[in-house]
């Protein structure tokens, strides 16, 4: 039995990891943000709408300066379960959370982007508890206006319908 929460993260079969694109956002521009969510084995998590698990969820907290849009969660497979067909995830799935800098954003400063994600982990004969609004960090540098900025894990953030273009807002 496992006792601390941070050792109950560290070996929960789902390893979760916070990503940013591009490299540097200049103010005004729109970016993105994104969970990893690594999943071993056997095991799956719940998609967003799925009642008969803990659906996964990912939410942005305010900062002063970002603007975020609504998470982008990719399809969800589906997993016959007890005669029941459950929508879930399974190997390594990404929930892009899109964003936008304020116009006032001040360049040499950097933002720092918390996400709280609540996922549980389940394979064919039971759950482990919930992981409850755990938080993640990602920080993005706020770079002049005219800087060139290079765009991060594209495979992450196209899917999702991110682009990163010189003069993109959304």
């Amino acid at each position: 039995a496992l006792s601390a929460g941070a050792q109950e993260g560290d070996q929960y079969p789902v390893k979760v990891v916070p990503l940013v694109s591009p490299d540097g956002v200049r103010p005004g521009d729109a970016f993105a943000v994104a969970l990893e969510f690594a999943i071993q084995g056997k095991f799956h998590i719940y998609g967003p709408a799925e009642n008969d698990g803990t659906p996964t969820q990912v939410e942005p907290a305010p900062v002063a300066g970002l603007s975020f849009g609504a998470p982008v969660y990719p399809p969800t497979g589906e997993m016959d379960v007890f005669g029941q067909k459950l929508a879930v995830y399974e190997k390594t799935i990404h929930v892009v959370v899109p964003a936008k800098a304020a116009a006032d954003a001040k360049p040499g400063t950097t933002l720092t982007v918390k996400l709280r994600a609540t996922y549980a982990a389940c394979d064919d004969k039971r759950c482990l508890p919930p992981q409850m609004d755990r938080a993640f960090e990602v920080t993005v540098p706020i770079v002049a206006p005219g800087t060139p900025v290079k765009p991060l894990r594209p495979e992450v953030f196209e899917p999702a319908g991110i682009r990163f273009d010189a003069g993109a807002g959304t």
